[in-house]
């Protein structure tokens, strides 16, 4: 009897994993078989029950603008997706109890921009408003804004490679038992220009605080993330789009404020493959 008992205990807990698995608001929905089901999807879903705030929202429309036919199209749009034009969301969410004792969650969504306080520095630290210059925020617009073909560049490439053997110590109730745990660590940095010793030092083995460094060191250290980060993203954009690929771009308004988000999707699947607003939303199905 308890051996069935916890038989069952296993696959009721199986069965609530199925049913709260998270899948994208593009997918949450009819299955993906033509471009235009994924954006049908998405306006379907975009309710109070999913996003706390979707009132906020005027969802306007959405059309295929182009097809990425050839490399210097897909160079065109491998600079916007990882410059800083791209729209970003910044997501909360928030549990409370309500005055009937129910469970309540709250999932809020608000537009930005990669990178905004290089345009406005408000809310920040004093300390790190103060590396905010003139000359910096200039050179940091040139890095985001800049065109540059990464398929003829050349890049300098870092690898760091860190292995730790640990003794790890379970707990038993009449004796100890010990074991070897081996953990590896490995990080690969690709810049167009050379990686410094401070970059390698804070960023990637962390042996130094940002703090340490002067504020000369900062802003030089700040620019040389800006600009491996802008080259991370279109090595990434190398792996995942393709020509024949399709450009979609969705309209829509946050608080009467006009936003265009654009949008690629796999030519053979015809999922969304790059969006950096819609495409991170998980939603709950209910389905197995």
């Amino acid at each position: 009897m308890r051996k069935l008992t916890v038989i069952c205990i296993l696959i009721t807990q199986v069965l609530l994993l199925q049913a709260q698995k998270r899948v994208s608001i593009y997918e949450l929905g009819d299955s993906i078989t033509d471009f235009d089901t994924n954006f049908k999807n998405l306006f379907a879903n975009w309710t109070f029950d999913n996003i706390t705030n979707a009132n906020s929202y005027e969802l306007l429309n959405y059309s295929c603008i182009d097809t990425i036919s050839d490399s210097t199209n897909f160079n065109y749009y491998r600079n916007y997706f990882s410059g800083i034009e791209p729209i970003f969301s910044s997501t909360s969410r928030r549990s409370h109890t309500n005055t009937n004792g129910e469970k309540v969650s709250e999932f809020y969504i608000k537009p930005g921009f990669i990178h905004n306080e290089i345009f406005d520095q408000r809310g920040l630290p004093p300390s790190i408003r103060e590396l905010f210059t003139e000359e910096f925020k200039l050179k940091a617009q040139d890095i985001l804004t800049r065109n540059f073909n990464i398929d003829t560049t050349s890049l300098y490439r870092y690898c760091y490679e860190e292995n730790t053997i640990d003794t790890m110590i379970t707990l038993g109730r009449h004796f100890n038992v010990y074991g070897i745990e081996k953990r590896s660590v490995i990080l690969n940095t690709v810049s167009p220009d050379s990686i410094s010793e401070n970059y390698v030092d804070v960023i990637i083995k962390k042996e130094k605080s940002f703090d340490e460094l002067t504020s000369a060191e900062k802003r030089s250290l700040l620019l040389e993330q800006l600009l491996t980060e802008r080259t991370s993203k279109q090595l990434m954009f190398n792996r995942e789009i393709k020509i024949g690929d399709k450009v979609f771009v969705i309209d829509f308004k946050y608080n009467d404020k006009p936003y265009r988000n654009y949008v690629i999707c796999n030519a053979e699947n015809k999922k969304v493959i790059l969006d950096y607003f819609f495409s991170g939303i998980m939603l709950e199905s209910k389905n197995n």
